[in-house]
């Protein structure tokens, strides 16, 4: 996992730096309106586009809190696209982790992390700064949170389920389109509800609904 890691991202960052890609289409408008919220400039909402597609707002607001933390002001997008990198190292993370929780099998870890130093090519979309890179990392440690929620028999179960919700809600708020994850998540916990018939269950689905549909 830890050969993993720094493979996928010495060499994203080497794909960063060569490639040197700019934003365009949807990529600069959010950016650029991120950036300016950031300086507490909200003149981009008198523009039709957010105006005709106000579900982008949540990405918007999400790059505006990264700008904010990182400087409101600044002349290069590199650094965007390295936590973009980062976010793939976390998903591969996470995903192999996954894999562990599922089949308790350090063999199918092990052809999970083989697969994905095989499968460089995702690594090149690190470059596009958009939402859906930041959403598919929460959504993967949303699942994880889950699976973790419905092993546990001790009170971290508690802590997990928060967790879940919240990487849901944060995956939802950066991409709307991950509204399908509420649904696949919500389905998933209903159904272990059927076989334990405990209310917490239901309760953790309740609370998922509500923050999902409210991002």
């Amino acid at each position: 996992l830890v050969v993993l890691s720094l493979f996928t991202f010495l060499l994203g960052v080497i794909w960063i730096f060569t490639a040197q890609c700019k934003l365009h289409a949807d990529s600069y408008s959010v950016i650029a309106a991120a950036q300016k919220a950031a300086n507490n400039d909200f003149s981009f909402l008198e523009d039709r586009y957010y105006s005709n597609y106000s579900y982008i707002l949540g990405t918007v607001s999400y790059f505006e809190v990264i700008i904010r933390l990182l400087g409101g002001h600044f002349s290069t997008i590199l650094y965007l696209q390295v936590i973009n990198l980062l976010y793939f190292v976390a998903a591969y993370i996470g995903i192999v982790i996954i894999l562990g929780k599922l089949f308790h099998s350090k063999r199918i870890q092990s052809i999970a992390c083989f697969t994905f130093l095989m499968c460089i090519h995702p690594i090149f979309y690190s470059v596009f700064v958009y939402g859906i890179i930041p959403g598919l990392c929460f959504i993967v440690y949303a699942f994880l949170f889950e699976i973790m929620y419905f092993q546990s028999e001790k009170k971290t179960r508690y802590i997990w389920a928060f967790l879940s919700v919240l990487f849901l809600t944060l995956a939802i708020i950066v991409k709307t389109n991950n509204y399908i994850v509420l649904i696949a998540l919500a389905g998933i916990a209903f159904v272990k509800f059927i076989r334990r018939k405990k209310l917490m269950d239901l309760a953790y689905i309740a609370v998922s609904v509500v923050f999902g549909i409210s991002a």
